[in-house]
């Protein structure tokens, strides 16, 4: 009898090598075993009035942001009173730099609980329009302390020293003013689906994905101009444009949490990535104030000179947004309001698309793609019925 126990027990234990063997792929590592409960996130989006119902919600929001644009320096002012044909490298210069300052904008959003699995659609509408200025009379007793970094006059390379009108005159690349406005309009419209989770007691996850177009405008205008000799005096116009539309995959997580009566921390992450069509525009023109000498300048053929693009890239984008929200049920869980302030940050990489002459001849230009950031304040409303 005990021959037949010890039997039974050998029986068993090699029973239960061969099983385990059969269950270890060719790596030697064990299969993965099947969850004993289910795999699913208890859903955490606003759910309003009776079970079933289609929900409807409102957004609307307040932005104030400020744009910031690599590669918009416009001049540099010579601290001489002597004037070369080049800035000294042994003065004290200083670059003359558009700086803009915060811009109102607003966005506005229409969404819906699909009733599929606790996920929500929302399509909303963003637009940031601003423009900025900035102005500089040089640094020198005479005025003459402006050279030209936003396009180089050499492309008109009589103005490089060389007399005009037999007058022994010649024209001196500074200049004793200059004026230059930047312009830097947004505008998107995003379609996305999102689900809104449970990760902690505390601590919810959204996630979200979709679709984006957006169209973003921007220009450059700055004028230069010298008024010390009236032979020379002349107005130096510099236009750059660039505008783009963009489409692409858009996608990202916002992570909430709850600090009790209706309160939270909140930051979110998004990217997108677009397929961008850009429409690029320049003009440079030179004008002499007196007429008589307008013509007289040997070698020159024209006064303007004008450029344009049409390229097609990708342009990838992200977007950080951290602050705090607060929301409550109204009505018999018939209604819910959400109020929420952050402060995010943006960067649109390689948008600056201005061209940059650095050469005597308009064939030698570079352009030194720059990004376009934004950051500032974001107050949002939500009503949901």
């Amino acid at each position: 009898m005990r021959n037949l126990f010890f039997s039974f027990i050998a029986f068993t234990g090699i029973s239960a090598i061969l099983e385990g063997s059969a269950q270890q792929n060719s790596l030697g590592l064990q299969a993965p075993v099947a969850p004993t409960n289910s795999a699913y996130t208890a859903p955490a989006e606003i759910n309003i009035g009776q079970q079933g119902d289609i929900d409807f919600f409102i957004m609307s929001s307040f932005l104030y942001w400020q744009f910031q644009q690599d590669n918009l320096v416009v001049g540099l002012v010579q601290d001489s009173s002597s004037v070369t044909t080049v800035p000294n490298s042994y003065l004290s210069n200083s670059f003359v730099e558009v700086d803009p300052g915060f811009t109102p904008g607003f966005q506005v959003g229409l969404g819906m609980n699909l009733q599929k699995d606790n996920w929500q659609g929302l399509v909303d509408y963003t637009r940031v329009h601003g423009s900025h200025s900035v102005s500089s009379n040089g640094s020198n007793p005479d005025g003459i302390s402006i050279y030209v970094t936003d396009r180089l006059q050499s492309i008109f390379p009589p103005e490089m020293g060389v007399a005009i009108d037999g007058s022994g005159a010649t024209v001196s690349p500074a200049y004793t003013s200059l004026s230059s406005t930047y312009r830097s309009h947004l505008d998107f419209i995003d379609a996305e689906m999102a689900r809104t989770y449970y990760i902690g007691k505390a601590l919810t996850l959204r996630t979200g994905m979709g679709l984006r177009s957006a169209w973003i405008m921007q220009s450059l205008s700055s004028t230069y101009q010298v008024t010390v000799d009236p032979v020379t005096a002349r107005k130096l116009f510099v236009q750059s444009e660039s505008h783009s539309w963009g489409f692409g995959p858009r996608f990202g997580s916002l992570l909430d949490w709850s600090l009790g009566k209706g309160f939270s921390l909140l930051g979110s992450l998004y990217g997108d990535i677009l397929y961008t069509w850009y429409h690029i525009q320049d003009k440079t023109s030179v004008s002499f104030f007196n007429p008589q000498f307008a013509s007289s300048r040997v070698g020159v053929d024209s006064n303007t000179f004008t450029t344009s693009d049409h390229p097609k890239v990708l342009r990838p984008h992200v977007d950080m947004e951290m602050g705090v929200h607060w929301g409550t049920y109204l009505c018999n869980n018939d209604y819910h309001i959400d109020f929420c302030a952050t402060y995010g940050f943006q960067v649109f990489f390689d948008q600056n698309m201005f061209r940059h002459w650095d050469g005597l001849l308009p064939a030698w230009s570079t352009t030194p793609h720059g990004n376009l950031y934004v950051n500032g304040l974001t107050f949002d409303a939500r009503f949901d019925f």
